[in-house]
């Protein structure tokens, strides 16, 4: 696994890492490694996420409840009827390795990438 500097974007797929360019990437599946807890300058990013219509949201490392929680509160607050659907998920002392895996094996109907984003 490749350790990164602030907010570097990976996808992760069959356990390897790459580097992607965060505007380009088309992975439905998104694991938040993180290091600092949730503040409000964070909620470009996971506006960022929703408007690319990720089906899985799992987050890991700090604060990792406060982040799917602002996460579900953006879904609400910008589809208040309830047509566009995550998946989130809170993994507070799971190892890395075993919520990627969570992630690869988790179905969605385009693709199977998985990014890896660390904070």
């Amino acid at each position: 696994m490749v350790v990164t500097s602030d907010s570097q974007r990976f996808r992760a797929s069959a356990g390897r890492a790459i580097t992607s360019d965060a505007s380009q990437s088309s992975a439905r599946k998104v694991v938040l490694h993180t290091s600092k807890p949730y503040s409000a300058k964070y909620r470009p990013l996971l506006h960022s996420l929703f408007q690319r219509h990720i089906d899985l949201f799992c987050v890991i490392g700090v604060d990792a409840n406060q982040w799917e929680l602002e996460m579900d509160l953006l879904c609400i607050d910008l589809d208040p009827q309830g047509l566009y659907h995550i998946t989130t998920t809170c993994h507070d002392h799971e190892p890395l390795e075993d919520v990627i895996n969570m992630a690869n094996f988790w179905f969605v109907e385009e693709g199977n990438e998985v990014e890896l984003i660390e904070l």
